[in-house]
């Protein structure tokens, strides 16, 4: 079984709540955004986890507010529920929330402390490289055979061809 412990990326970017777009963009992307998936950690003034903000969050403003974006606040893209895994967790796990949510970069905690970023890239790749149960009965014939395979497919995961 494949873990979150084992997928997850090292925290290499750190934002305060109330650091400005302008200063996440600089840590994220050197200013230049493309929309990738590269995240940083945002924290409370408490020094608490309270979220993730991606290249991506950073595009999506930016295109809303062009003129104005970069004033803005980290807190303005973070939702109220801190969205997070634990070490422990399954891959399985994460396609389900993957499913039934959006396909984006998850925190992971260790207890209250935050340990690392899983990132799709990884668990797409992982899913190819295991031939986990999900990819079972997916032929060029066929195409998908199931919702995360179809999941898959839309996530353009690499080294996926079916």
């Amino acid at each position: 079984m494949i873990t979150v412990n084992q997928l997850m990326s090292g925290i290499t970017s750190n934002l305060f709540v109330t650091q400005s777009l302008h200063d996440a963009a600089a840590l994220l992307c050197d200013g230049n955004i493309s929309g990738g998936e590269t995240a940083a950690l945002v924290s409370d003034l408490s020094h608490r986890p309270v979220g993730l903000i991606t290249e991506a969050d950073l595009a999506e403003i930016a295109a809303r507010h062009p003129g104005d974006w970069r004033k803005k606040r980290c807190a303005c893209l973070l939702t109220e529920d801190l969205d997070f895994l634990r070490p422990e967790h399954d891959i399985e796990g994460v396609l389900e929330r993957y499913r039934a949510d959006d396909v984006k970069p998850l925190l992971v905690l260790e207890g209250d402390d935050p340990v690392g970023i899983v990132y799709p890239e990884a668990v797409f790749a992982s899913c190819a490289e295991q031939r986990s149960p999900i990819w079972s009965g997916t032929t060029a014939a066929k195409g998908p055979s199931s919702d995360f395979d179809q999941l898959l497919l839309d996530q353009e995961a690499p080294g996926y061809s079916p």
